[in-house]
């Protein structure tokens, strides 16, 4: 009996605690200047960690409190700030952000911007896969870097390849890059 009793105040009590003090539920869509749906978007209440993220509709639904502000934001855009006051719909367009992203590199120990590296980078596009008929990425990978050598002790599938940048003494007497 005194289970069901603390169940049924359990009950009784959730409805004001999540809807005390004037919270509401605010919802609305968050679009970039050309009018498409931004999905990812982060939508959050001021000074608090109560927020959500935009579906792929650049749609969101947020419990808010009366007297909060939203602040809306994405990943290459301006942050946006809107009073909430009596609203239960906002929709929001976003701006570009003029500030120009800097190119990064993410490496084994971090990121990095790509000016500030010390090492050699190169990257591939999925169009040399695609020239090459082969289901080992790996026998893929020879010859499309430059000064990247592949070791393959035999042909059998189950075999690991070695991978050296530079040659054999480029670390050492022989050492192994990777």
């Amino acid at each position: 009996m005194l289970k069901k009793v603390i169940i049924t105040c359990l009950f009784a009590v959730l409805p004001l605690v999540a809807f005390g003090q004037g919270a509401r539920v605010v919802r609305g869509t968050v679009k970039d200047a050309g009018g498409s749906p931004l999905p990812g978007a982060v939508v959050l209440v001021s000074g608090t960690s109560n927020g959500t993220a935009t579906d792929l509709d650049g749609n969101y639904s947020l419990s808010v409190t009366s007297g909060k502000t939203l602040e809306f934001s994405c990943i290459g855009y301006a942050t946006k700030t809107v009073d909430i006051g009596s609203q239960s719909v906002i929709d929001v367009t976003l701006e570009e952000d003029n500030v120009m992203l800097e190119e990064t590199v993410v490496v084994g120990y971090g990121t990095q911007r790509k000016v500030d590296l010390t090492g050699a980078v190169d990257q591939i596009s999925s169009d040399v896969f695609v020239a090459r008929p082969n289901a080992n990425v790996t026998q893929m990978l020879e010859g499309a870097i430059p000064n990247l050598n592949i070791s393959l002790a035999d042909g059998k599938p189950i075999r690991t390849a070695d991978f050296n940048i530079r040659g054999t003494t480029s670390i050492g007497q022989g050492g192994s890059a990777l």
